[in-house]
């Protein structure tokens, strides 16, 4: 697994207002794709699951945790840190499983980019525990 291909690092502006960091943008689709926000309370987990034919970027905005990766193929694995003071944006390809953990003791956020919109009736997600 090439951890740097999935990881990009933001463009971060600041002045004396604050900050504004670029986390997402140049992402299109065919299918439209959506944006959504997702959260994890403190020692919880998020996803356990892979997908076969969609992409999803995840930003975590506030709060710490980590992302767990296992390549289905190979089993390769990997943690990857996430927290809205170092931010990263983690690409999630097409049989990559995942989980987001919360490891802070706040509630975690993060924006997540999918390539497709989801659809119950055909959800591409197949469970998966990534420990």
């Amino acid at each position: 697994m090439n951890i740097e291909s999935l990881i990009s690092r933001p463009a971060v502006h600041a002045d004396e207002r604050g900050k504004v960091y670029e986390i997402m943008h140049g992402i299109s689709s065919a299918s439209g794709g959506q944006i959504f926000i997702t959260t994890a309370y403190p020692g919880r987990s998020k996803g356990h699951h892979f997908h076969r034919r969609k992409t999803e970027w995840f930003c975590v905005v506030s709060g710490r945790g980590e992302m767990k990766l296992r390549e289905i193929e190979t089993g390769d694995t990997a943690t990857i840190p996430m927290t809205f003071d170092v931010p990263i944006i983690i690409k999630i390809v097409p049989g990559l499983a995942h989980a987001l953990i919360n490891t802070g003791t706040e509630t975690l956020t993060a924006v997540v980019i999918s390539s497709e919109i989801f659809n119950p009736d055909d959800a591409d997600t197949y469970l998966e525990t990534v420990d």
